[in-house]
């Protein structure tokens, strides 16, 4: 059993710093790294006292991404997905940042919303909220 959970781990280990797949999108996408960027403080006043969207919203799942990605300024072509997939590998990025790392539950209301609209778009993909 101690050689099997070894193993997990360090094929986790592995997984975890392997590189990002390179992916082409069709259109111009912003980088990751401007993405990350600190928000000017007038935003993040905004998103102190915002509430952001949840499952609850009565949208599609298409409106609910689009939503999303305006609030995370990620722009949409005619694909959704690309889109969809820039906004989770933004959300990687921040999770997995060192800058980040041990601040856990004390990220702030914008980090924790941006998790929940994260977590939200998953469940509403997965069939957990209402569809129109």
């Amino acid at each position: 059993p101690m050689e099997i959970d070894r193993w997990i781990t360090s094929i986790a280990n592995l997984h975890r710093s392997k590189p990002q797949a390179q992916i082409h999108y069709r259109k111009p996408m912003p980088d990751i790294e401007a993405l990350m960027q600190e928000w000017p403080p007038s935003v993040e006043e905004v998103l102190r006292t915002a509430k952001l969207p949840t499952p609850d919203l009565e949208a599609t799942l298409p409106e609910f991404i689009r939503i999303v990605c305006g609030i995370l300024d990620v722009p949409i072509y005619d694909n959704l997905v690309e889109s969809m997939h820039l906004v989770f590998s933004l959300y990687l990025e921040f999770i997995e940042n060192p800058h980040f790392a041990g601040r856990g539950s004390h990220r702030g209301p914008a980090a924790d919303d941006a998790a929940l609209v994260a977590a939200n778009a998953d469940e509403k993909s997965s069939g957990g909220g209402d569809h129109k």
